[in-house]
């Protein structure tokens, strides 16, 4: 950026994970806000947008402010949450395949030149997908059902997708449903680094945010796990990222 279009851009992320036996239940919600420095209007390509894998049911970029079907403005402002519960249909600890319910809402919003279509209503759907954690890879099919939408927002019932499908809660599947088996959380671990090798299109930050999160689950289990060389270990490598 310069004096001319310089911006700051603030998001906060949060997500969590919690299981039900063998089912999973995650939360994520997601709050951002880009402002204007020199208090222009800002190019679209910087500001938020709403579809896709964000905003299940609906196109990519098919949701938020736009002046026609094929010019998407997109806003300065995003809310969005997205509350998915996992249910394994193949209990395979190398390649689960997982059925996942979902409900999305989410609304992105503010312009200072003002679209032709930007209502700020919160748009919401539901649906399922199929996951399937290959041995090439995560594969998904996704059938999302808008719930409230306006009439020029552009509507996707189906998606199909490979890679980048929530990756690391295939990890956090193994670590619950391994609890009894000791032998493996290294093992698991391990794979869970390499993954983080695998996606490196993330940031340092996402990447502290998850190596976290999946520390936590450990941690939180460390009676069951009733192994202190397996906490130490996984401690060891935490400490790696100076979280």
């Amino acid at each position: 950026t310069n004096d001319d279009n310089g911006y700051i851009k603030n998001i906060i992320i949060y997500k969590k994970y919690y299981n039900f036996k063998t089912n999973i239940f995650s939360f994520r919600g997601k709050l951002g806000n880009i402002y204007s420095i020199p208090d222009k209007e800002l190019p679209n390509d910087d500001k938020f947008a709403l579809g896709g894998r964000s905003l299940r049911g609906f196109d990519s970029y098919g949701v938020g402010p736009r002046n026609s079907r094929t010019s998407y403005v997109g806003g300065k402002n995003i809310a969005l949450i997205n509350l998915d519960l996992h249910r394994p249909i193949i209990k395979n600890k190398d390649n689960p395949i997982d059925l996942d319910l979902f409900i999305d809402a989410g609304t992105v919003f503010d312009n200072k030149v003002v679209p032709t279509n930007s209502k700020e209503s919160i748009r919401s759907s539901f649906g399922f997908g199929i996951k399937f954690y290959s041995p090439i890879g995560p594969i998904g099919f996704t059938w999302g059902f808008p719930i409230t939408s306006e009439s020029y927002d552009i509507e996707r019932m189906f998606t199909f997708s490979v890679g980048n499908l929530n990756w690391e809660y295939f990890y956090f599947y193994r670590l619950y449903n391994n609890q009894d088996k000791l032998v493996h959380i290294q093992d698991i671990y391990q794979e869970f680094l390499i993954g983080l090798i695998k996606n490196s299109h993330l940031n340092n930050f996402n990447i502290c945010k998850i190596v976290k999160s999946f520390y936590t689950i450990i941690k939180n289990n460390f009676i069951k796990l009733k192994s202190v060389k397996k906490i130490e270990f996984i401690y060891n490598k935490y400490k790696i990222y100076k979280l």
